[in-house]
């Protein structure tokens, strides 16, 4: 339990697994995150790695373009914080807001 309150103490990674979990495609490449939440791609980047050793997220290659999601272990472990989290009113502005359109003309 320690594992999620530390990983999401940082406003970033709160910021990238809500945005994930909240997405309807269910991934999002760097460039989707960083125009999301205007920071700078290595920041992001940093951010995304410890995601990915925590075992949180996981990534898919797509030509050119990396894909994030959050793991299914991830989400079964951690789905109801998720949905508790995810009803509060000041996380609603990590929410994604792609539309699945976008992602199939990539």
């Amino acid at each position: 339990m320690n594992k999620i309150y530390k990983l999401l103490s940082s406003k970033l990674r709160l910021a990238i697994v809500m945005h994930l979990y909240s997405c309807s495609i269910s991934d999002c490449n760097v460039d989707d995150l960083v125009q999301q939440f205007k920071v700078k791609q290595a920041n992001l980047s940093k951010n995304l790695k410890i995601l990915l050793d925590s075992n949180v997220i996981e990534f898919t290659k797509n030509k050119r373009f990396i894909y994030y999601k959050l793991t299914n272990s991830f989400l079964e472990e951690f789905r109801e914080i998720l949905d508790f989290t995810a009803r509060r009113n000041e996380i609603k502005s990590y929410f994604c807001k792609c539309k699945k359109s976008q992602k199939e003309t990539t």
